[in-house]
């Protein structure tokens, strides 16, 4: 049981937002380090969802994710 390495999401934090009623209101919000950028622009915000998709295909599912996160904890612990 290994890491599954970089993924799309390693450049920074961000945050989609989704409204099921209005998807045209989908939005995204970014951080950078001098502040926060709101992404509204449906081909922007449809960058984004991609790239949590590919993110959360390419995880590591949840009791192997703990496991891991267990192993690494140990490993610093000695």
């Amino acid at each position: 049981m290994d890491a599954r390495g970089a993924h799309s999401g390693m450049f920074g934090p961000y945050l989609v937002l989704s409204f099921p009623r209005v998807a045209s209101l989908d939005l995204v919000l970014t951080e950078i380090p001098s502040g926060n950028i709101w992404v509204e622009q449906e081909p922007e915000v449809a960058y984004y969802r991609a790239l949590f998709d590919d993110a959360r295909t390419t995880a590591l599912p949840p009791t192997e994710s703990l496991a891991l996160i267990h192993r690494i904890a140990k490993e610093y612990r000695t």
